[in-house]
């Protein structure tokens, strides 16, 4: 090897991979009572004797504990341990908190922290982590998620420990968009490196597309949680499909090659990561045209702009609809009751998401076409509901929008409800708890 050869080398680009090794989950519960802290040892000694985990080690510590345990066929460490709290002002709060909760939240100067690392699945690993916590503090103010900066209703969380099924990705991550002098906006995540993955960003987004271009970002950062990690930077995507004929198709690179694309003026450029977002981060990009992979030619979010909404498709992956499938149907009662006190609203409506069987010549193993129908009436007994469906279907020739059809509450993957400016899902019924 010549020295001119050495020299190419290292000139070389370095192509960086979307994973990365799992940081922390810093999770605190803010308990209704500071007196609810005091004795750790109890806390630490009532997690040993659940049936869900088999004990390994235990170790008590100046402000709480470590223990070791099996969960799954995985093994976790959990640190627990008192804190000092003020109530952060920057964190998004993710519920409607009651008086109460907020009286607690804003009061509290001690509350109970924890930190784990994830292990195996990772909706798994974090609806444990909100089990535990709720097993020691029973009834919670609210949850602090510092991975996330998000804070969350007790109600919300006592329901999630309760429940069978773990709660949506959406909650492991939070996106924040920060809009410049010029009107540009930057869109980042916190949360995904606990997962295991680069955190995701796009950059110089716009005050009216940004939610658009947020919407791409949660489709990829719901993937990686459920299922797939990135891979390496320029490595293609496929999210959803725009229409019938466009995909959209995502890629990822480091954010050091992203910000040298822009002036330094842009929020988001070095000069705003002198203390954080500086590391393990990826800017997301699209290929526009098929040949644009080989080539590595990148196009900014923003190049579908005027097609977005017109009844795109999400690609949700399986794993996460089975989830909000069975919490849809976990917590059904709440929709019944509901539909059974509509009168007692001005305004109500619901829409029902219905798993369908797809034509023949699109089948492909379980492939169901997921669409909406507007509630018309139900059939608790028998377990079945009326509806209209809503919107045309790419993969279901018989059915049209408007079509009535009766389904079976096992055919349900998700449903909504409007009541009077009020929207209740399967995840926000903690609403309805006192």
């Amino acid at each position: 090897m010549s020295i001119f050869d050495s020299l190419k080398k290292k000139k070389e680009e370095i192509i960086k991979s979307g994973e990365i090794e799992k940081k922390p989950s810093y999770i605190a519960v803010v308990p209704k009572s500071a007196k609810l802290l005091s004795n750790t040892d109890a806390m630490m000694y009532k997690l040993l004797n659940l049936s869900y985990i088999i004990p390994v080690s235990k170790k008590t510590t100046d402000d709480g504990f470590e223990i070791v345990f099996g969960y799954k066929e995985n093994e976790y460490k959990f640190c627990v341990y008192v804190s000092d709290f003020e109530l952060p002002e920057a964190f998004r709060i993710g519920h409607d908190f009651t008086e109460e909760e907020i009286f607690c939240m804003e009061s509290a100067r001690k509350v109970l922290s924890s930190e784990m690392v994830f292990a195996g699945d990772n909706c798994d690993s974090y609806h444990l982590q909100i089990k535990l916590l709720c097993e020691m503090i029973e009834d919670p103010a609210g949850i602090v998620d510092f991975s996330a900066e998000r804070m969350l209703a007790g109600r919300w969380a006592k329901l999630a420990a309760r429940s069978s099924v773990a709660p949506s990705p959406d909650y492991m991550y939070v996106m924040q968009c920060v809009a410049g002098e010029k009107g540009d906006v930057w869109i980042h995540t916190h949360g995904l490196n606990r997962v295991g993955s680069v955190e995701l960003e796009i950059l110089k987004s716009d005050k009216e597309y940004y939610t658009k271009h947020a919407d791409i970002i949660g489709v990829i950062a719901k993937r990686i949680i459920s299922r797939d990690l990135l891979g390496k930077e320029y490595e293609p995507v496929y999210i959803m499909r725009l229409t019938e004929e466009i995909p959209i198709v995502a890629t990822w690179i480091s954010f050091e090659k992203a910000v040298r694309m822009y002036p330094s003026s842009i929020v988001g450029s070095m000069e705003d990561r002198q203390d954080w977002h500086n590391e393990d981060t990826g800017v997301v990009y699209l290929y526009e045209m098929p040949d644009d992979i080989d080539s590595r030619k990148l196009s900014h979010v923003g190049v579908f702009n005027e097609l977005y909404g017109h009844n795109s498709m999400a690609m949700i992956t399986t794993e996460e609809t089975e989830r909000m499938k069975t919490l849809a149907i976990e917590r059904i009662d709440y929709l019944v009751s509901l539909f059974e006190a509509k009168d007692s609203f001005k305004e109500f409506g619901v829409l029902v998401k219905i798993g369908l069987e797809v034509d023949d010549e699109f089948k492909d193993g379980d492939m169901k076409e997921h669409s909406w129908f507007e509630l018309c009436s139900i059939n608790a007994v028998a377990q079945t509901l009326e509806g209209k469906l809503t919107h045309g279907l790419y993969y279901i020739a018989s059915l049209k929008e408007g079509d009535m059809r009766t389904s079976r509450f096992d055919e349900i993957t998700d449903w909504v409800a409007y009541c009077d400016g009020d929207r209740i899902t399967p995840d926000s019924v903690y609403k309805l708890e006192s």
